[in-house]
């Protein structure tokens, strides 16, 4: 919480740095102890309305559908979109499947400032995020973790009335069909 550290750094040039602490130096340990921006014989002003911002992120969860010989398979599949306002060189997103090691995925520019990626999954599978990315100075901010637990992606009422509907309308109308030529014969 709101505190001061005090620590030597070396030497540096004139420059904005992105500085972080990790538990007795140990980068595997996650999340970092401290994490600051050192402005070295600069003003921290001139950087201001530079640092990009995560504006919104939206999640959806899809289901593709593929045919295998006889089977249907679903993939489940998370879609996640971040809008980022200000100047940035690259986006990825960190993640863990149930509580996996981490991944990383780049996400893809789709238009101005939005970027998209999406990750597979099972149902009950659980996803916790975040979304990485650095700025033109190749400084790295980090949005909020977030965790997810995969569900299926509801299908409209109607999608699954469709194909008992259309077998039933088939079957009237064959048995209309077979009464009308049974009809013909007969006259």
């Amino acid at each position: 919480s709101n505190g001061i550290a005090r620590f030597r750094v070396p030497h540096l040039e004139t420059g904005v740095y992105n500085a972080s602490l990790y538990f007795r130096r140990n980068k595997e340990y996650r999340p970092a102890l401290f994490y600051a921006y050192l402005f070295v014989n600069c003003d921290p002003e001139y950087r201001k309305g530079e640092i990009p911002v995560v504006k919104r992120i939206s999640k959806t969860f899809e289901v593709m559908r593929i045919r295998e010989k006889n089977k249907r398979i679903d993939l489940p599949f998370l879609v996640i979109e971040a809008t980022i306002e200000g100047t940035v060189k690259s986006v990825i997103l960190s993640y863990a499947l149930n509580g996996s090691g981490r991944f990383f995925k780049s996400m893809i520019k789709v238009d101005d400032g939005k970027y998209i990626t999406y990750i597979l999954g099972n149902e009950n599978t659980k996803i916790s995020y975040e979304i990485i990315f650095m700025d033109k100075y190749l400084i790295e901010y980090v949005s909020g973790k977030e965790t997810l637990i995969f569900r299926r992606a509801k299908e409209s009422s109607w999608s699954r009335l469709i194909l008992p509907g259309l077998i039933i309308v088939m079957l009237i109308v064959l048995l209309i069909l077979a009464g009308f030529l049974q009809r013909r014969m007969h006259r």
